[in-house]
């Protein structure tokens, strides 16, 4: 089974929002030079709420309207394979299909990435179909780039 986490080589460079793994890996960088009996008990309070609070990690729901044309249950088999192993895809009346992850950082950082995931997901969906299917100048249809002179509908 392939690995489905994405790794982002350019995560660090942005913030996220997840000010929560910002914060503990600043402790475990400063506790090692800590001497301070007050300070280490400070932390050690302080590294124990965060371990039973965690703001920083969302779960989101996103829809996107189902393509045209599209058999949902083939949509949603396709995402599923392509979607994060935490992540979760189903129909969502009205003819959308819904993506609900976990994820860390800001709700609106989580929200965007879990609308850009769906999106890419289902343009890979209907990229593959195409590549499948062949485009329509492989199957001999008519090009739908007119040419300089022409016009639509004069001969």
């Amino acid at each position: 089974m392939k690995n489905k986490h994405r790794i982002n080589i350019f995560d660090g460079l942005v913030y996220n929002g997840d000010w929560h793994t910002e914060l503990l890996r600043a402790i475990s960088l400063a506790e090692p030079g800590i001497k301070s009996k007050h300070i280490k008990s400070a932390i050690a309070d302080l590294k124990h709420m965060l371990a039973e609070t965690d703001e920083c990690l969302h779960t989101v729901t996103v829809t996107a309207s189902l393509p045209v044309g599209i058999e949902p249950n083939y949509l949603l088999k396709v995402l599923a394979a392509e979607v994060e192993s935490e992540a979760t895809v189903a129909l969502s009346p009205p003819d959308q299909v819904a993506l609900t992850m976990a994820h860390r950082g800001s709700h609106s950082y989580v929200e965007q990435l879990a609308r850009k995931r769906l999106q890419d997901g289902i343009t890979g969906m209907m990229y593959t179909l195409t590549r499948q299917n062949g485009n329509g100048l492989a199957k001999g249809l008519p090009s739908l780039t007119l040419q300089p002179n022409e016009q639509p509908g004069k001969t």
